[in-house]
């Protein structure tokens, strides 16, 4: 038989042993396809914090427990909060409902800093390649529904900040953006 650990330890060990970001990721995953069960994981992930001095020294761990919410709904939006949140983002928060002035549903976006009106979006290509998610099928389905939903958001007063890939590579092209918008200091 192979030993192995339960998966609130695993994403533990991920923390100290490889990265922020892949450990945030995987509680995020973990957290999220199960929903009735994560308020007992981060329960559990305070105990073993708790009798671990590997984990209770372990700035990363810290982080983990604070930029984990199960809220991501990809692997990059987990990577891009993480990344938001180092570069000293405060206030952000995730997978917020923007209504028109009736009070309508326009849009959920995956990172809104309510007091300065900017939204932050993860744009991972996937959405936009695969036809299975309306991506391009001949039609450009799902790029005329993003545009009009940015549309809709910039007519509510939004600024929509987009960050893909390179962008999370390419920090300081990313901290200059986020200055001249004023969230970065």
């Amino acid at each position: 038989s192979i030993p192995v650990t339960d998966p609130v330890r695993t994403v533990l060990d991920i923390a100290t042993d490889i990265s922020l970001e892949q450990a945030v990721a995987a509680f995020d995953a973990l957290l999220r396809s199960e929903p009735v069960k994560a308020q007992g994981r981060k329960h559990a992930a305070r105990e073993i914090i708790a009798s671990n001095a590997k984990f209770s020294a372990s700035m990363r761990v810290v982080k983990l427990m604070e930029y984990s919410t199960g809220l991501a709904e990809s692997f990059g939006e987990s990577v891009c909060m993480v990344v938001i949140r180092n570069l000293g983002i405060k206030g952000l928060v995730q997978q917020a409902d923007i209504v028109d002035e009736n009070g309508e549903f326009v849009a959920r976006v995956d990172g809104l800093i309510p007091d300065k009106r900017i939204i932050i979006e993860f744009d991972g290509a996937v959405k936009y390649l695969s036809t299975a998610d309306g991506g391009f099928n001949g039609e450009g389905d799902q790029l005329l529904r993003e545009k009009e939903r940015e549309h809709q958001l910039h007519r509510l007063g939004y600024t929509v900040v987009r960050i893909m890939w390179n962008d999370l590579l390419g920090l300081d092209r990313l901290r200059a953006r986020l200055k001249a918008l004023g969230i970065l200091s």
